[in-house]
């Protein structure tokens, strides 16, 4: 909650959401710090194949929904 509560005056509003097609609705900057945890018994390409699906899918959803200008950074 530190992003509501300091001053960006810039920053409309915060959506927290599950709804990945929701969140990514006309937003202009889209920040991605999405990922699955690496755990002991994990092997790394299982991770990394688990990350690929969730980082595509808010890829999809932000070619679809998010403003003609938007920049993302990972």
């Amino acid at each position: 909650m530190e992003i509501t509560n300091a001053a960006f005056p810039l920053l409309k509003d915060v959506v927290a959401t599950t709804d990945v097609v929701e969140a990514c609705k006309d937003v202009n900057i889209a920040v991605m710090l999405g990922g699955y945890p690496l755990k002991e018994i994990t092997l790394k390409k299982d991770m990394l194949s688990t990350n690929v699906s969730i980082y595509k899918a808010q890829a999809l959803a932000l070619e679809e929904c998010a403003a003609a200008d938007c920049k993302v950074k990972r």
